[in-house]
């Protein structure tokens, strides 16, 4: 068994915003980041 740190991060459909920042710091920093969206909702929003 691996001993290792894993997250799952929502809302990673924007570009810019906290979602995105803490999935691409946590995968830098050697993390399993498993990553959910809405791609509907976030097109609706501005």
């Amino acid at each position: 068994m691996l001993n290792r740190s894993a997250a799952l991060i929502t809302g990673v459909s924007r570009k810019f915003g906290v979602g995105p920042a803490f999935a691409l710091k946590l995968a830098e920093s050697g993390w399993g980041a498993a990553v959910t969206f809405f791609r509907a909702y976030s097109a609706s929003q501005p």
